[in-house]
């Protein structure tokens, strides 16, 4: 019997790319084992099982062929050669376009969990776009999507794998990576076998919550009003990173509270630029206007977080302005740990707790998963975490993103830290009904004052 063990780099099963050894006797796939001696030596049971997906009598290893109507049966499959395949696929891609258009096309692609589309999507993105049509259909809807797209709305970026190899603290939310992503369950152990605090905010008794100094036990499909929570103990005790909030976000952007949209110098001459929008500076006593492609008009400004300004517009009318931020602060007040406590099911002190333990032992580190996903409102759900984020603040080099909180650390380069992307405003509950038995989410009620509130702003790097 001749034996071989073949090192693979990465197994593709899933995105943590765990290294992994593949036993190979007389050919035939025997066993797949962890390789120590890879950064990402471990695996998990899908893994584990390799050998057994590889050679199921389930598995669909050749082209087939339907013979017979949809509909029917039998479908009458017969096996083709992947020359055929190939050449029927392609002509009949080429005569849809021709009688229909490429964009009567949609170009699927499976799950990176469970699958290697992770390697291979960005080449489905291109043939679609070479064939010239704008639609691929993807899984990450019903899985990562929310997290992903409302950081990237958020901040204009996704966020990149946290560096629990720095970390002083780590806040896992709604994430178990014993049975995601054995890899950063190894580096999380190893941090917590240096001292690295470990907050884990999960409703169920993972496994991971072994090993946390908190856990908050948050009630399902309540995490967007313990995300306020959070910012509320943040602004209430001055746990923010104000310069940074200052510099890099439009928490001191005017809100108009007619209209709750950014006051711009359109609105008050009718020559004004209707994307320049305008800031109290609080050192000259006037108002200040930015520009995402300029930055401040004036060097040397004071924006002001809080207070009402009067504003005369083109059209003669007064308004009253207060900063995004302020509005900010109004809301996250509305579910204060002592007021929530009730809804989210997590001790007010425990909030308190989690929040000054993340603010103080720096650099720390967050990443959510699909435990944050699988509920109604997903999307402002995420965005409400990423604003608390962006409270936390970042230090120089260091690109704010979902899995990013406070002097944050990361493993991109200090050439990406200006990567924080304008978004326009819109008009849009927060975070809209969320069912909870009978009862709606309360976090219905609010509107669209602070939907701008964490947009990052390019500084004209």
């Amino acid at each position: 019997m001749m034996q071989n063990d073949v090192e693979l780099q990465a197994a593709q099963e899933y995105v943590s790319r765990c290294g992994v050894l593949a036993t190979v006797e007389d050919g035939i796939l025997t066993k797949v084992t962890a390789n120590p001696e890879h950064p990402n030596g471990c695996i998990c049971v899908k893994g584990t099982a390799a050998p057994e997906t590889v050679y199921s009598p389930d598995r669909l290893q050749y082209p087939m062929l339907r013979t017979r109507p949809k509909g029917e049966r039998d479908p009458g499959w017969v096996r083709i050669s992947w020359d055929e395949a190939m050449a029927l696929t392609a002509s009949r891609l080429v005569d849809i376009k021709a009688r229909h258009g490429p964009e009567a096309v949609v170009f699927g692609c499976a799950t990176s969990a469970g699958t290697s589309a992770a390697d291979f999507f960005p080449w489905v993105q291109r043939l679609a776009n070479a064939f010239g049509s704008p639609n691929i259909l993807f899984a990450s809807h019903i899985c990562g999507w929310h997290r992903g797209g409302s950081a990237q709305y958020t901040y204009g970026v996704s966020w990149p794998q946290p560096d629990y190899d720095q970390a002083r603290c780590m806040l896992l939310w709604g994430y178990n990576p014993q049975a995601s992503q054995p890899a950063d369950a190894i580096r999380i152990s190893r941090a917590k076998a240096r001292g690295t605090k470990l907050i884990v905010i999960d409703p169920r008794k993972a496994s991971v919550v072994d090993k946390a100094d908190l856990w908050l036990r948050v009630r399902p499909g309540s995490d967007g009003a313990l995300a306020l929570a959070m910012i509320h103990v943040l602004l209430e005790e001055g746990l923010y990173d104000a310069a940074f909030v200052r510099d890099w976000t439009n928490g001191p952007f005017l809100v108009r509270e007619d209209t709750q949209q950014l006051l711009t110098e359109r609105d008050l001459a009718p020559a004004g630029h209707p994307e320049t929008f305008c800031a109290w500076d609080s050192k000259s006593v006037a108002p200040v206007a930015y520009r995402p492609d300029h930055g401040y008009r004036q060097d040397g400004v004071d924006p002001a977080l809080s207070g009402t300004y009067a504003f005369t517009l083109a059209d003669g009318k007064t308004v009253q302005c207060r900063p995004s931020l302020a509005l900010l602060k109004d809301l996250a007040a509305q579910y204060a740990p002592e007021r929530s406590e009730a809804l989210t099911w997590v001790p007010a002190a425990d909030v308190r707790r989690a929040v000054r333990m993340f603010a103080i032992e720096q650099p720390s580190c967050y990443y959510t998963w699909v435990g944050l996903e699988e509920h109604t409102n997903a999307t402002q759900t995420s965005r409400a975490v990423a604003w608390a984020g962006l409270l936390y603040g970042a230090t120089v080099g260091m690109v704010m993103a979902m899995a990013l909180w406070g002097k944050s650390i990361h493993r991109l380069g200090p050439q990406q830290t200006m990567l924080y992307a304008y978004l326009e405003p819109v008009s849009a509950v927060l975070i809209a009904a969320v069912g909870l038995g009978e009862a709606l989410h309360p976090l219905q009620a609010v509107g669209a004052l602070l939907t701008f509130v964490g947009v990052g702003l390019a500084s004209g790097q």
